[in-house]
């Protein structure tokens, strides 16, 4: 695996005192990874929710452990490729954030 550099720690723990895994707000200082990151948790919840699938079945489908789902979910690790286009493939769903202005978090 790459060493990240500049990047310690969890997505969400990025986030500002007031804020709230996955909507933020979200530290000044926060790199944008963590901003990606809390996209992709909240839209691929949503995706999982609107398919009617329960987060065991959700995980089967991406082909990812049940605790690295909720993982990502909850903003304990970053997802990874396999684990975006897998449910990007799977659930029929953009995940990715089109440009950091989607995200409507920018610090």
């Amino acid at each position: 695996m790459p060493i990240r550099r500049g990047l310690v720690g969890a997505p969400r723990d990025y986030l500002a005192p007031s804020g709230a895994w996955p909507n933020g707000p979200f530290e000044k200082n926060a790199p944008v990874s963590v901003l990606y990151a809390a996209h992709i948790a909240s839209a691929l919840d949503s995706a999982i929710d609107n398919a009617g699938m329960t987060r065991t079945a959700a995980a089967e489908a991406l082909e990812i452990a049940r605790p690295t789902l909720y993982d990502v979910l909850g903003g304990r690790t970053f997802p990874d490729l396999h684990t975006i286009a897998k449910a990007e493939q799977a659930l029929g769903v953009q995940l990715w954030p089109d440009s950091e202005e989607t995200l409507g978090m920018v610090p």
